[in-house]
């Protein structure tokens, strides 16, 4: 027997089909562990953004340890005096890939490699779904590059909420494609009707404002392109596509119950609820001083989308940008529906147009989401860059002579390869493009001979996004640590190479080890900048005063915080003490008030050394206990316990009139406790009882205080006060009242008693509870529907057999004998 040549085995073609299908992700996937090196193998992290380090890395290592010790973190203790974690849109709580990294992997690791994944899912995520819409692998492959690449090479990649919505939506497109286009049964519908929800869900866990309207809006300009094509070409009926685009509608929101419930039912308590307009304006007027005028926040400059052919910055190419417009030939209507999204979503972005809507919607909650930072959706421009590269790509394969293929790419090199660079929109690294272009143009000639030579496109592409993205991260100018503000000239700003050593900002210096070893309670930062505290400054000289949240890694409670979503409560009284402008989203005190020490169990103050103990900066008298790199911790004499019996009690009528009682001179929170309801003790006794209370916690979100008490009176304990704690007082159920304004009150009689406090937020387990019901439902249904399909399918082929075997004249006849 002759063996088979390899050319010949019958093994090989699949095994080329399998390499031609894989080499596009590879590719994409390739180019931006490139770019990103120095976060997937450098060990670095970046300040580029400020909350990289104040937000993200301490967020997210606080809930992978607390999942992995198998807690939902529905309280965190550790910030702002405590507050809400689960429920906070930006907790990483719900959001798969954050829970799943901090989770499995050290919390650096976790952080790295959370940043590297978002690129690569949103490259891949790309090219699923140009390859969904049936797109050749040669442009799918060119849309994920400059998605991917778009995303990890600019300052997009590290400013993460934005990333993150834009890789799921592109997954989400992707499942929306399948979900419409399928033919595989109800079944495969309903298993795609999932996945879209899923995703869906992710792009709220990612970003719940900017980055889900944006996600949301592009979704819709989808839905309407693709049903519309397939009720144009016969394949849907116009009741079935409304009824498909309702399903869907009906599913996002009712599979995301464990995303969205918890936030719905935070976000009016909270700043975010406010809104930027109210927050001003309460901040003004605690502090005494005029309102600052409205303003709107950035916006993007006119000539952004010239910029995508800038090497350094949101860099598309000048490869990719030549097909950008080439479908405007018979125009599909994909491309009509992402050019109109593009030109929306940059319409939006741009100062003129923000005025113009800012007359109509000022002043309301989603007027002044928009009116904060305008410029954010610019991001849409980058989503649909890609897929108009790709049907551009496809557009010009399709022409069959070379007068056709001209007229197709000459509007994108018309205005990336002659405007551009006219207008000035082409000033560092010029011959990288130039040098594209020209390797654009070789490529082009060699199809004419060799059509096969037009895999070498995407390559092309990643060579000069791969280059573009290094370079820009090029040490033309170190950083040293501190943070570059972004150029107002370019759309979408360069990634600067990643100058933080993950290990060296996660690892404890000698002020972490003497509060380790303190008397407990917390510690706070005094920041040496009154207004935005120590957020634009994260230089490695700066570290020791644990501000922006680093006291979170090492579990040292603190008061302070940088959270655009937080307490109304604790930002209403930072800035009733403080007496002065703070930025919004900030919590700290650049001067530390007795009371304010008191009431949030300040025990410890971080400083700078040229500053020192001084009493009335920290307040009250201290001595330094350790120092490190010009900074000192000043340990106070006088311990505040987290919680004491205070005998005497005075209720007051409004929120307000306990936030101008406890601010009033001479108000002493060890005499008196302000109580907004009255708490069932009858009238406070002419001689103020007297006791102890000690404070034991018995985990992040209980705590059990032992109370020995000469008469009726209240336990003022020392945390945030919030609606989500209950408590119990001998076992019996107790109110936990809100006292002094900005802490927690129960009430006891005389004798001794035990409180056993906790935490509980039901819409967390209310909002999972509800998802897996109705995922389950669904996937129930779909799978009844394919045992069902697959029960018909062997009936009918067993009827078949059956029928073909009596119809059969070639079926021999049971003769006599056999009989």
């Amino acid at each position: 027997m002759a063996v088979p040549r390899p050319e010949e085995h019958p093994g090989h073609p699949r095994l080329r089909r399998a390499i031609a299908a894989a080499g596009g992700p590879a590719l994409i996937a390739a180019a931006v562990l490139v770019v990103q090196h120095a976060f997937a193998f450098g060990g670095m992290v970046t300040n580029q953004h400020p909350d990289i380090l104040a937000m993200w890395l301490p967020t997210h290592c606080f809930l992978g340890s607390s999942l992995a010790a198998g807690h939902v973190p529905a309280w965190n203790p550790v910030l702002l005096g405590g507050t809400p974690f689960a429920a906070d849109p930006q907790s990483g709580w719900m959001y798969l890939p954050a829970m799943a990294f901090s989770t499995f992997l050290s919390c650096g690791t976790a952080i790295r490699w959370f940043i590297v994944f978002q690129p690569l899912l949103a490259g891949l995520g790309m090219y699923a779904f140009l390859r969904s819409e049936r797109c050749s692998r040669v442009a799918a492959t060119s849309g994920g590059l400059v998605m991917g690449l778009l995303i990890g090479g600019s300052y997009l990649g590290v400013q993460l909420p934005f990333a993150g919505a834009l890789a799921w939506t592109t997954v989400l497109l992707a499942t929306t494609s399948r979900f419409v286009r399928t033919r595989r049964g109800r079944p495969a519908r309903l298993g795609w009707l999932l996945a879209a929800a899923v995703a869906w869900g992710q792009v709220a866990s990612a970003h719940l404002s900017n980055g889900l309207v944006v996600g949301s809006f592009a979704l819709a300009v989808y839905l309407a392109a693709a049903l519309r094509t397939e009720v144009t070409a016969g394949r849907l009926t116009g009741k079935r596509a409304l009824a498909l685009a309702g399903l869907l509608l009906l599913a996002l929101p009712l599979v995301n119950l464990a995303v969205l419930l918890p936030r719905i039912a935070y976000l009016p308590g909270t700043t975010a609820g406010l809104g930027y307009g109210e927050l001003a304006r309460r901040g003004s007027a605690l502090i005494g001083k005029a309102r600052l005028s409205d303003s709107i926040g950035a916006t993007t400059p006119p000539a952004f989308p010239l910029t995508l052919v800038e090497p350094i910055g949101g860099f598309a190419g000048a490869v990719a940008m030549a097909f950008a417009l080439g479908g405007w030939r018979r125009p599909k209507p994909l491309f009509v529906a992402f050019g109109a999204f593009a030109g929306a979503c940059f319409l939006l972005s741009l100062g003129f147009v923000a005025r113009l809507i800012g007359h109509v919607i000022g002043g309301t909650t989603l007027g002044e989401l928009y009116l904060h930072v305008p410029g954010r959706f610019t991001i849409g421009v980058a989503l649909a860059v890609p897929v108009l590269v790709a049907l551009g790509v496809d557009a010009w394969r399709a022409q069959r002579t070379w007068r056709e293929r001209l007229w197709v790419v000459a509007p994108g090199v018309m205005l990336w390869w002659v405007v551009a660079p006219a207008t000035g929109n082409l000033r560092d690294l010029a011959w990288l493009p130039l040098a594209a272009a020209m390797a654009l143009v070789a490529l082009m000639v060699g199809t004419a001979r060799r059509p096969a030579l037009i895999v070498a496109l995407p390559m092309l592409i990643a060579i000069e996004l791969v280059v573009g993205g290094v370079a820009g991260q090029a040490p033309v100018r170190s950083l040293h640590g501190a943070i570059e503000v972004p150029s107002s000239s370019t759309g979408i700003p360069p990634l600067r190479r990643p100058e933080v050593p993950v290990a060296a900002y996660l690892r404890p210096g000698p002020i972490v080890q003497a509060l380790r070893h303190g008397p407990g309670g917390r510690y706070a930062t005094i920041p040496p900048f009154p207004y935005s505290g120590l957020i634009p400054h994260q230089e490695p000289r700066f570290w020791p005063l644990l501000g922006n949240q680093r006291g979170l890694l090492f579990g040292l409670e603190t008061p302070d915080g940088v959270n655009p979503v937080q307490s109304v409560r604790h930002w209403t009284f930072v800035r009733a003490t403080q007496r002065r402008r703070i930025n919004y989203n900030s919590s700290f005190a650049s001067r530390l008030s007795p009371l304010a020490r008191d009431l949030f169990q300040v025990n410890a103050v971080v400083v700078r050394s040229s500053i020192g103990c001084e009493p009335r900066r920290i307040g009250g008298p201290a001595t330094p206990v350790a120092e490190q790199d010009g900074i000192v911790l000043c340990r106070l004499d006088r311990p505040v316990p987290r919680a004491t019996v205070v005998g005497g009690w005075t209720v007051v009528p409004s929120r307000d009139a306990a936030l101008a009682g406890v601010t009033a001179r001479g108000f002493d929170p060890g005499r008196t406790a302000l109580l907004e309801h009255d708490p069932g003790l009858g009238a406070a006794p002419s001689t103020p009882a007297t006791g102890t209370a000690r404070y034991r916690s018995t985990g992040p979100q209980s705590a059990v205080v032992d109370v020995r008490s000469s008469g009726p009176a209240i336990v003022l304990i020392r945390t945030t006060f919030d609606p989500g704690w209950h408590a119990t007082v001998d076992g019996r159920p107790a109110v936990v009242l809100a006292g002094d304004y900005v802490d927690q009150a129960v009430a006891v009689p005389a004798g001794h008693h035990v409180i056993v406090l906790g935490y509980d937020d039901p819409w967390v387990g209310w909002g999972v509870a509800g998802s897996v019901l109705v995922i389950v439902a669904v996937g129930g249904v779909a799978l009844a529907l394919a045992l069902r399909r697959s029960r018909r399918a062997r009936t009918t082929a067993a009827t078949a057999m059956t029928s073909s075997a009596t119809t059969d004249p070639s079926t021999p006849r049971p003769t006599l004998e056999s009989r």
